[in-house]
């Protein structure tokens, strides 16, 4: 299995997921009242901020996706009292998703400075 191809189809479909909100968002917006319509509704100024955090997000990851390209990441597993933990180590900052039943892990955490060899 081809595990970088499957990380960065899932950082791609959490872009595509951002967008949806984004869009929704940005509609939000416009359609909110402005502050000279009423001074008590901060709707407006709300869903500007959510909108930047939104855009930062989708940025964040699409620089995870270009780490990606450039990295291979290493599968393990790991038995622990009969169960089999399985991991795949990450650049920084795509650890802690899971994909089906493998947990990302940066290679930077402390599990998985025990597994470089």
């Amino acid at each position: 299995m081809n595990w970088k191809v499957k990380i960065i189809q899932s950082l791609e479909s959490e872009i595509v997921v951002l967008n949806k909100a984004l869009e929704t968002t940005r509609i939000a917006q416009r359609e909110a009242p402005s502050a000279m319509e009423s001074a008590s509704n901060t709707t407006r100024s709300e869903m500007e901020r959510m909108v930047t955090a939104l855009e930062i997000d989708i940025d964040s990851i699409k620089k995870n996706i270009k780490l990606m390209e450039n990295y291979m990441p290493k599968y393990h597993e790991i038995n622990n009292n009969g169960k089999t933990l399985k991991i795949i180590l990450v650049p920084d900052g795509i650890g802690g998703k899971k994909i089906d039943d493998v947990m990302l892990v940066s290679e930077n955490a402390p599990i998985a400075k025990n597994l470089k060899i």
